[in-house]
């Protein structure tokens, strides 16, 4: 089951929140433009001076900030409350910043049974699924929060990433050649397929983190919440993770021993437990 030679990951996907749309952007400067052209007709025709006019765009770029909550010119010495940025950041909850997509075409199952072992039956699968890895932000609190007011920056002591969620795609479990079974030898091949999901589900999981999805998921982590959190702020923004060793992966990873098999690792084949 240590064997991940046969294992292709066929796609690599980073999410950190949905693109731009065109509209929404037109929709937000569309204002900015109308106002600019005004301000700068002022100038032509009543004589206002580029003083005024500059403090009539800063408060053109404030009104628009009020309008779509969010400062467009922040303040670099405004100093936002650690109460505060956790609350903008929480409902981020499970935070996924790396997917990686697997496939294999050889999970074997084989198995003997019968006196002295007559029947030796096995079958091949493919399979296809998913690993996603991440931080959990539902235990971040102001304690996470440090401000140095010296250096107008922010520390935040995130949870390391780890796996979040691993999936196989019941559709592309294919068994696809099967042997040893005869009128004395029957198979199950339910059984045989539960098999092949358990191995291929833990294969999936040990070649996802042992291709590096954790450290991808740690410097994108870094890069989402440090560029959201100086945008809130305009301030430095330094990201702390602190490992938990104690975390398992999650259920979705650590699935149950199909009982009630044992898995023989000297023969390299599955057994009835007693």
């Amino acid at each position: 089951m240590s064997n991940n030679d046969n294992i292709e990951i066929i796609e690599e996907v980073v999410e950190q929140g949905s693109p731009a749309k065109w509209g929404c952007l037109l929709v937000m400067f569309s204002p900015m433009v109308i106002c600019g052209l005004a301000l700068f007709g002022s100038v032509l025709f009543c004589g206002n001076t580029f003083g005024g006019i500059f403090g009539g765009i800063q408060n053109m770029f404030a009104s628009i900030g009020n309008i779509f909550n969010f400062d467009l010119l922040p303040n670099s010495t405004t100093i936002t409350s650690s109460p505060a940025i956790v609350e903008r950041i929480k409902p981020l909850g499970q935070l996924v910043t790396t997917r990686v997509e697997l496939a294999t075409s050889r999970i074997e199952i084989a198995t003997q049974y019968g006196i002295a072992n007559v029947c030796n039956i096995g079958a091949l699968h493919s399979a296809q699924g998913f690993v996603e890895a991440g931080i959990n932000l539902e235990g971040f609190t102001p304690e996470n929060v440090i401000y140095d007011e010296v250096n107008n920056s922010y520390t935040l002591r995130l949870p390391a990433p780890t796996v979040t969620n691993c999936q196989l795609d019941p559709m592309e479990m294919i068994k696809y050649h099967d042997w040893g079974t005869s009128p004395i030898c029957s198979a199950d091949w339910d059984e045989m397929r539960r098999l092949a999901s358990y191995e291929a589900l833990i294969k999936f999981r040990d070649r996802a983190v042992d291709e590096g999805i954790i450290e991808r998921a740690e410097r994108q982590a870094d890069l989402v919440v440090s560029n959201f959190v100086s945008s809130l702020t305009g301030a430095t923004v330094n990201i702390e993770f602190v490992a938990d060793d104690t975390v398992p992966y999650p259920r979705e990873c650590m699935p149950q021993l199909p009982e009630p098999w044992i898995y023989n690792e000297d023969k390299k084949q599955w057994e009835r437990g007693s």
